[in-house]
């Protein structure tokens, strides 16, 4: 993967791997769903970073239900309304590449959050 220390599609040190993708994989989970991962679920995401990639993984778990679910809660809780399909959309396109708590505050610092 692109994180790993060696410039190849996979490391050539198998335990190495697998320990890497494990951390990176619930690192992902603990910045888009602010939890760890279940072990479960972590044995599907390490299958899938290997075999596709880390972002592969991100791209998942923030399209997942749970993570459209906390950003269609936040809109509730926060704007008081209900967020559209195309909003919820954005922010998991946005939580590619940061994490949940930037979102949280972004639409807190939002001019409807402030207007309201």
């Amino acid at each position: 993967c692109h994180l790993c220390p060696i410039a190849l599609p996979y490391c050539p040190n198998w335990p190495w791997r697998a320990y890497h993708h494990w951390v990176n994989s619930n690192l992902i989970y603990q910045e888009v769903l602010s939890r760890d991962a279940d072990d479960s679920g972590l044995a599907t995401w390490i299958d899938t970073a290997i075999n596709q990639s880390l972002d592969a993984v991100r791209a998942e778990v923030a399209n997942s239900p749970e993570s459209r679910e906390r950003i269609a809660n936040l809109y509730r809780n926060i704007l008081n309304r209900e967020a559209s399909a195309d909003e919820i959309n954005s922010w998991v396109n946005v939580l590619q590449n940061i994490d949940f708590t930037a979102v949280e505050e972004a639409i807190l610092n939002s001019p409807e959050a402030r207007d309201s």
